[in-house]
């Protein structure tokens, strides 16, 4: 896709996922890295790398979100927390677990060992070894053992290595972008151009709402295909005309509209207000109720 969109010679702003190598390298370097605040963006900073994936000349954005990162330190603590419990606990059952020799106990270890992602031995595991008899009651002194049984006995502990390994990425991503013009495009442009991309997200959302019953249509010309796009596409224009209006409007009064939660606010959904304009709404004017028909 990159490639394509960059013969087409399109802009693009997208973010780079952290399953990508050079991605990594870039996050894992962040608490090394001098990183500049973003104007308007109080909680924000970056850096800006030279980057190309893919073929594309690109210029790769490292932001971090400080208010994203404490949050996020508190939910890697609980997971870390739950994790190196469980794995305390099978060292825990690894060492009730009887083996019949050395070898076999030696070898679970380092199975528990290499599944193990926090937790890690303090000292070499030991061996011990119990003779067992096969008849009941305490054996005689010069009575010998029918077989041995060994068990593994070892301390785990989390290192802190580890934590901070996982705390280097936390409130971190990259945004790219193949505009390699500074001048047009600096970090608080394109952090805003990104962040906007969830009202867009929004009105499809609203397109695909079942109070449109696109689905109930079904149609198999492209020409009739393209028609309802089309009116969709109109649809959601007068849509947005309409919430921006009345949230300009709210704000250039003073005003308030009351929520789903029922907490005055000033940015309502329009389809929250068109559901409010429906039915019969009670309203309370000098200590008397009296009802207003909405519009349908």
């Amino acid at each position: 896709t990159l490639q394509l969109l960059d013969k087409q010679k399109q802009l693009f702003i997208s973010r780079v996922p952290l399953n990508i190598k050079d991605a990594r390298e870039l996050v894992s370097k962040a608490p090394a890295m001098a990183l500049e605040p973003v104007e308007g963006y109080e909680d924000y900073s970056f850096t800006e790398v030279p980057a190309c994936y893919g073929d594309v000349q690109q210029r790769w954005f490292l932001f971090l979100n400080k208010k994203r990162r404490l949050s996020e330190q508190k939910t890697l603590t609980r997971k870390m927390q739950k994790q190196s419990l469980k794995e305390a606990r099978d060292l825990e059952k690894l060492g009730k677990k009887a083996f019949l020799c050395r070898d076999d106990a030696l070898e679970a270890f380092a199975l528990w060992q290499k599944q193990s992602k926090l937790c890690q031995s303090e000292t070499e595991p030991e061996v011990i070894c119990k003779p067992c008899y096969r008849g009941k009651g305490r054996p005689s002194s010069d009575s010998k053992p029918d077989h041995f049984e060994y068990f593994v006995q070892s301390a785990c502990f989390v290192s802190c290595e580890k934590r901070e390994n996982s705390q280097a990425s936390l409130g971190c991503f990259i945004l790219s972008t193949n505009d390699l013009d500074q001048k047009s495009l600096n970090a608080a442009e394109l952090l805003s151009t990104y962040k906007s991309q969830q009202q867009v997200e929004g009105g499809f959302r609203f397109l695909k709402s079942p109070d449109f019953l696109v689905s109930s249509l079904y149609l198999k010309k492209a020409e009739r295909i393209e028609a309802l796009l089309m009116v969709m596409t109109l649809c959601l224009m007068v849509y947005a005309a309409i919430q921006h209006r009345i949230r300009y409007e709210l704000k250039k009064q003073s005003r308030v509209f009351l929520n789903q939660k029922k907490k005055p606010c000033q940015n309502p959904t329009a389809r929250w207000v068109f559901f409010c304009f429906q039915g019969v709404s009670v309203l309370t004017v000098n200590n008397q109720e009296q009802r207003v028909v909405g519009l349908k």
